[in-house]
């Protein structure tokens, strides 16, 4: 193998390598979306649960829920 043939081949190489890199990347960006969208949610549920009040289970549940006076 010549150094022409030899310098083709490793920057074929590299552009493997910097292309697997690239999709590790945006999958590790798309399972940090995911992550941040499931938060998101959690907490919405944590808010919603302290501004209904006692009866929310209840209310989340489906079942009818006491009337706190």
């Amino acid at each position: 193998m010549d150094d022409r043939q030899a310098a083709w081949l490793a920057g074929y190489q590299r552009g493997i390598i910097d292309g697997r890199l690239g999709q590790l990347e945006n999958e590790l960006d798309t399972q940090a979306l995911r992550d941040a969208a499931d938060l998101l949610a959690w907490l919405k549920i944590r808010v919603l649960a302290l501004a209904t009040g006692p009866n929310w289970a209840a209310e989340v549940a489906g079942d009818k829920p006491e009337v706190t006076r």
